[in-house]
């Protein structure tokens, strides 16, 4: 608890000498003669700072007192203290609404504690209550462990909170419900979904949520309904409308653990979509084709769709939470240009490496050279726009200047004048957008140089010889990695298909929604089938603990990596494992059938599949086929047992004719 102008009478829990700490003396403004300037600011007195919950309670040296306001702006410090029983802040500013203490041991964090505060101008905030004083856990504040992210308006996002104790651990046995509303809402948008939950050990989860309004800076706040929680708020995000066109295929950024080095580097396998936005490959022959629909015993296959026929949804992500645009290589994955390593674009929408130039100096001729290689452009979809190009923009990405764009393979050396911009600061850029090369790099860049009349060189690291991007930027727009096929007909019914993944996944989530638009009713065998690259060395086996759920499989025969399919309910499967590590007689079409389904005039039904990748191949460590693909298994069991979880921009109509889940 905190109070104003209390006195506080605890026992300290450590044998501290009884010393104050303060701060530089009095509130801002805090001795004012009547009609003078407003008092802005307060002091803060920490009593018995908390130290209990602290393992290593005696070597503590230092607190830190950090201040913030609602919206998680820094008002006061972050600024250090020796370790008193009493330590009193001044000019603490009156918009501070919490309060962090860090436990310092030798400057190192050994714990931490937050609190809400309210600052009144020109007088001191009291900081108690019984839970300073001793070890005992007690509900003391939310954390967002899935905050929200930038969403689609009208797409649904989800929001997972946690309660935690007042020494930072999960307090699972808090009851009752967590209200969610938009804070700082200016554009006057709506939050739609299920805004009030149970707390359920200790966590609680916002499922379906969405926003129908466009804005930007809204922030989500969540409430304790029993208002003894502080108010918890999240970093803004913003709604966007339906976005443009981007990549059609993703890049899986988790890291190779089999030894491979033959995908990108950074990635394990690929998300290559076809068609129907099956999966080809997966990169490294994982599949033949995973998750195609079958209805009626006929697969709906809509040929090679062209790309405009896309569209894109969120969440939008950035290079900060794993967009894969480039790196430095060696001929472990790509034969360099020159030298030992070049750099290697992985071509997302738009990526690119860049570097600032400062030309204030140059004299005479500026000359850009750089030594490239460019893969065959490919696609599973038509007409998809993809090239390779060099630009020079100003320092705000203005566009000043394009020195080379090839829209086919070719090798060669770029040269290009940079004399007009003598004098200037430039950034050169070198990028590709939307190839598909399967694996290999779009591109390879060697041998950057910008030099004068005077040989002075003005880019740094040009030959990546240092084995890395010293000196170079990654650049590359946010972009979502969810995609929408257009609506087609099959058996009778209106099908549409969407994917998603979110980089770094495991996983990647295919939801397909039939609607029966005519008069009569229509029956038909909705059913899955999944070709494993593995040709029936396949160990597939019930995922243990949602036997009924989901499927992994390990390659017992060759070098595919390890898979999963986390299906749903289901009517019949079949999947056989290999009866021995190297037999072949195992099942390879992994078939699962939701049984004959019938759908009423206008009736929605909504099947969501998730297929799952790793960079692990069990074989190599396995002695029998009772081993197990742990990490597909352990994520298998995730998706199947808080499904919910994975529904990140799925629409309200989808959630609302789930029929697998």
């Amino acid at each position: 608890m905190h109070s104003t102008r209390g006195r506080l009478a605890l026992l300290s829990l450590l044998a501290l000498a009884v010393m104050v700490a303060c701060d530089s003396g009095g509130g801002e403004n805090a001795f004012i003669a009547p009609g003078g300037i407003p008092v802005t600011t307060g002091n803060i007195i920490v009593n018995h700072v908390l130290l209990a919950g602290t393992p290593v309670a005696p070597s503590i040296d230092q607190f830190r007192f950090t201040g913030k306001d609602v919206n998680g702006t820094t008002t006061y410090g972050p600024k250090t203290f020796p370790k008193m029983v009493i330590t009193t802040l001044t000019e603490v500013p009156t918009e501070t609404t919490s309060l962090t203490i860090e436990y310092l041991v030798g400057g190192a964090v050994a714990g931490t504690f937050q609190i809400a505060v309210v600052v009144q101008p020109g007088q001191d905030t009291i900081i108690d209550g019984s839970y300073l004083a001793n070890g005992t856990p007690v509900a003391f504040r939310l954390e967002f462990v899935k905050p929200p992210q930038n969403v689609i308006a009208n797409g649904t996002f989800s929001v997972v909170v946690r309660v935690l104790d007042q020494f930072g651990n999960p307090f699972t046995t808090f009851t009752g419900n967590l209200n969610a509303a938009l804070a700082s809402n200016g554009a006057g948008a709506t939050l739609g979904g299920t805004t009030s939950v149970p707390v359920t050990n200790g966590v609680a989860q916002f499922d379906g949520l969405s926003v129908s309004t466009l804005a930007t800076g809204l922030m989500l706040q969540v409430a304790d309904a029993g208002a003894t929680l502080p108010t918890l708020n999240s970093t803004p995000f913003d709604v966007v409308t339906t976005l443009g066109q981007f990549n059609s295929f993703f890049f899986q950024g988790l890291p190779a653990q089999d030894g491979e080095t033959e995908a990108f580097p950074g990635s394990a396998n690929m998300w290559d979509l076809y068609d129907l936005l099956y999966i080809n490959d997966g990169f490294g022959d994982n599949f033949d084709g995973a998750v195609r629909l079958y209805l009626g015993g006929s697969e709906v296959n809509v040929g090679q769709l062209d790309y405009t026929q896309l569209s894109f949804f969120g969440p939008i992500f950035s290079l900060a939470d794993g967009l894969i645009v480039a790196a430095v290589a060696d001929s472990s994955y790509a034969s360099p240009l020159a030298g030992t390593y070049s750099a290697v674009l992985a071509a997302p929408h738009n990526g690119a490496i860049c570097q600032d130039l400062n030309l204030t100096n140059a004299v005479g001729t500026v000359t850009l050279t750089l030594d490239y290689e460019v893969q065959s452009p490919g696609s599973n979809f038509t007409n998809q726009p993809q090239f390779f190009y060099v630009v020079i923009t100003d320092l705000n990405d203005n566009l000043l200047d394009t020195a080379f764009t090839l829209g086919a393979a070719g090798s060669g050396t770029v040269n290009f004048a940079l004399t007009p911009y003598a004098g200037q600061q430039v950034r050169l850029c070198v990028g590709s957008t939307d190839f598909f090369p399967y694996g290999r790099p779009s591109a390879k860049v060697d041998n950057v140089s910008v030099m004068d009349a005077n040989t002075t060189e003005f880019v740094l690291n040009g030959d990546f010889e240092t084995g890395d991007l010293t000196n170079w930027q990654v650049r590359a727009i946010d972009a979502p990695q969810g995609l929408q096929t257009p609506a087609i007909t099959a058996a009778g019914l209106t099908v549409t298909r969407t994917f998603y993944t979110p980089p770094g996944a495991m996983w990647g989530r295919h939801v397909d929604t039939m609607v029966n638009n005519t008069a009569a009713p229509i029956t038909v065998e909705v059913a899955y089938e999944t070709n494993l690259g593995s040709d029936g060395y396949g160990i597939t086996t019930p995922v243990p603990g949602a036997e009924t759920l989901a499927l992994s499989t390990w390659d017992g025969g060759t070098t595919d990596r390890d898979l999963g399919w986390v299906h749903g309910g289901f009517v019949a499967r079949t999947a056989v494992p290999a009866s021995s590590i190297g037999a072949s007689n195992g099942t390879n079409d992994l078939i699962v059938s939701h049984g004959m389904v019938t759908f009423q005039p206008g009736e929605r039904k909504t099947y969501v599949n998730f297929t799952l990748m790793d960079g692990v191949q069990t074989r190599q460590t396995a002695s029998s086929t009772a081993d197990r693909a742990t990490a597909i298994d352990a994520m298998c069991l995730q998706i199947a047992n808080n499904p919910q979880l994975f529904f990140d921009g799925m629409t309200t109509d989808q959630l609302s004719s789930l029929a697998n889940f």
